[in-house]
């Protein structure tokens, strides 16, 4: 039984850049050069969420609008500044990776670390330890030509034992800010710092 397919809608503006010519340019060597139905030809769009990508890519076709169908039309939209907008540009982003979710770290000098991504590169990452009542800046990595995520670090001099909550929230070069509901939502995690010491 043949599954719903697939019609993604994606404005000629995104797809002609480099990186995305390149990616279809692959697909379409790839269906030509009769690759079995279990590998098939895909279209990646980085900097994209994953609905504007294509697995199993059947053909390429250029229309004046966007085409309606299920995928276009109904859903992978959201409303923005009251109107419904297709889902495409990743939404700015960061989260802690280090020290992980629930750990027990002793007194002393910490490094809050992690990673942080947007549709266009991240300016700005800050760092909250009291549950955002206050905010510290990060030191950020730049962004690479291929749009890598980018790494922040923050140090953290704690001296008083206790349970914290430690927060994150990034700015991209749009002034976009991550917010504090949503999808994308500032990333929170609960750390314990013990009486004892660290190195």
């Amino acid at each position: 039984m043949r599954g719903r397919d697939l019609v993604s809608g994606l404005p000629k503006s995104i797809l002609l850049t480099g990186e995305e010519i390149r990616a279809i340019i692959r697909a379409e060597i790839q269906k030509a050069s009769g690759k079995a139905p279990s590998d098939p030809p895909a279209v990646s769009i980085s900097r994209y969420f994953g609905t504007n990508a294509v697995k199993w890519l059947a053909r390429i076709t250029l229309t004046a609008e966007r085409p309606e169908s299920l995928f276009t039309t109904r859903l992978y939209n959201r409303r923005v500044d009251g109107e419904l907008r297709p889902v495409r540009e990743l939404d700015v982003h960061a989260v802690i990776v280090t020290p992980s979710d629930g750990a027990r770290l002793p007194r002393g000098v910490r490094t809050i670390g992690g990673w942080a991504w947007s549709h266009w590169p991240v300016t700005a990452v800050d760092v909250s330890t009291d549950a955002g009542a206050s905010w510290q800046s990060a030191r950020v990595a730049p962004r690479g030509a291929d749009h890598q995520w980018q790494a922040f670090t923050h140090v953290w001099d704690v001296e008083h034992p206790g349970a914290y909550e430690l927060q994150a929230r990034a700015v991209d070069s749009q002034k976009r800010v991550q917010p504090a509901a949503g999808r994308n939502r500032i990333h929170t995690i609960q750390v314990v710092v013990e009486e004892r010491d660290g190195q």
